[in-house]
Order: structure tokens, then C-alpha cells, then sequence
């Protein structure tokens, strides 16, 4: 895959990743098995972000693949608004979907920034919304972020209690050299009213990643 034509190569980059645990919407979704995944991305085709992403664990074969499209629009000096689409694929029998996600970002001050984003599912006709707010500082090359965040279900996890179900905490770090840069994590997840049911876990994990941008 090229966008040689559309994109300045500076904008492209290749990355490679590891997580000890695969948890989103505050659920495990590879029985405390790390995931390894790679990923493309670009910045800048015709005013577009495009993305391909696939990961896999060992637990029971599991691969998924996700193709997205996303577009940014800044609205004043301290506020954005994202729209992103993305085409997930999962392996076995679990079907493919559709997301769209909205999402709002406002610069609080310089390093502190809050970020409410909101995502329909087409399988599951529901949606996903997290509010989360992160502080982000470095010294040069060094970047340091640490970050708190809410889940809200409304239908997205089907069949599971709808309202606030999950708070997440964690620190981002990355450090970047010319093309490289190489990033980790350390995140947390714990339940909020969980209900009999409920797929929610408490859990703890690490994540590192490699990229470079040509």
C-alpha cells in the first residue's frame, strides 16, 4: 500500500506493539493473554488519517483487524472535533462491524486537555462513550502523560448494565529520536456498579511500542 501520491512521506508511520492484556470498554477481551499488533497510519490524504491495524494473541487463535478513516476540524484555538469510521474484522464466528465515533477535545490549558468521545456500534446498535482528561508534559524529547478516564454504556455491550461502567487510569510514555520513537504504558481498569453478568474486570497491564515515521 502507497499514498505516495497524496501524502507527503513525513506523515506516514509503521509501528509494532505489545499489550500484556487486551481490555477495552473495561473488559479482557483475550483471558489475560498479551496481544501483539502492528499498525500503518497516515496523516494527511486530502485532508483525511488513514489506519490499519491488526493484532493477534494465542488465546483460542485470536486475530482482528481494524481499516479507519478519520478527519479532525479545529474549531477555536483550544477546541477540536474528530469524525472517524472504522471497519473492524474479528476471527472465528464473531461478526465484523461498522463504528462511527465522535469525539471532542478541549485544551484546558496548555498541558491539560479533556477529551469526551462517543462511538456507535452497527452490530450491536448501541453506543460507547468515555470522558477522560490527561495531562501532558515532557522535557525535549521525552513525553509524559498521565490519564484518568469513565466508560458509559448505553446498548454497546449488549445484554450488560447500561450507565457508567468503568473508570481507567494510567501514564503514557514516549520518546522520540528524528524518525524513531519508541512508547509504553502502564494502565488500570476497575468496575462501576457491576451487575450479575457483567463481563467488567479489575486488571492491571503494560503495554511498549516502536514506530517510525518516513
Amino acid at each position: 500500500m502507497t499514498f505516495s501520491i497524496l501524502v507527503d512521506a513525513s506523515d506516514v508511520a509503521i509501528g509494532v506493539g505489545i499489550d500484556s492484556r487486551y481490555i477495552s470498554e473495561g473488559r479482557d477481551n483475550t483471558d489475560k493473554t498479551a496481544l501483539k499488533y502492528m499498525e500503518v497510519t497516515t496523516d494527511d490524504v486530502a485532508g483525511f488519517s488513514l489506519g490499519l491495524w491488526h493484532g493477534r494473541s494465542n488465546f483460542e487463535d485470536y486475530h482482528e483487524t481494524n481499516l479507519s478513516v478519520s478527519r479532525e476540524w479545529g474549531l477555536t484555538k483550544w477546541a477540536s472535533v474528530g469524525l472517524d469510521y472504522t471497519y473492524l474484522d474479528f476471527s472465528g464466528d464473531e461478526p465484523s462491524d461498522h463504528e462511527v465515533s465522535l469525539s471532542w477535545v478541549v485544551e484546558i490549558t496548555t498541558s491539560l486537555a479533556l477529551d469526551v468521545t462517543s462511538t456507535y456500534s452497527e452490530e450491536s446498535e448501541g453506543v460507547y462513550s468515555t470522558v477522560g482528561i490527561a495531562y501532558i508534559t515532557g522535557i525535549k524529547n521525552f513525553e509524559f502523560s498521565p490519564y484518568a478516564s469513565i466508560g458509559i454504556n448505553n446498548d454497546y455491550v449488549a445484554d450488560e448494565h447500561n450507565g457508567a461502567d468503568h473508570y481507567a487510569v494510567g501514564v503514557e510514555l514516549s520518546y522520540s529520536l528524528e524518525e524513531f520513537s519508541v512508547g509504553g504504558h502502564i494502565s488500570a481498569v476497575a468496575p462501576i456498579d457491576e451487575e450479575p453478568g457483567d463481563t467488567l474486570v479489575e486488571s492491571t497491564w503494560l503495554g511498549l511500542n516502536v514506530s517510525y515515521n518516513f
